[in-house]
């Protein structure tokens, strides 16, 4: 999601610079400057636009994984999964069908 934000402020400095040398554009009466003036806008305005459509995307998947996808649990019971590095288990034989499992991890 960081990534995201940065890539979204650094497309609104992009349109600055676009808007920049639009003005520049606007007020050049050099045929040469004008052409490369106008080429740098149109530059620098691609980018500010890619560079906040993919920053929106790093945003929505950063709040995808953040908020809706949840790790799938390999099992419940005695055993930690193994990217835990510490686990504790306990389960209660004769408390029905499946037993009570209780679970902690760290």
């Amino acid at each position: 999601m960081a990534s995201g934000v940065a890539l979204d402020v650094g497309s609104f400095v992009l349109a600055g610079k676009a808007d920049d040398a639009y003005r520049e554009y606007k007020s050049g009466t050099d045929p040469a400057t004008l052409a490369h003036h106008y080429d740098e806008s149109v530059k620098y305005d691609r980018w500010a636009s890619g560079t906040l459509i993919l920053g929106q995307v790093a945003i929505g998947a950063g709040l995808y994984f953040l908020l809706i996808k949840h790790p799938k649990s390999e099992s419940i019971g005695l055993r930690a999964p193994a990217e835990s590095k510490v686990g504790v288990g306990y389960r209660v034989s004769g408390a029905g069908p499946g037993g009570l499992a209780l679970t902690l991890r760290f």
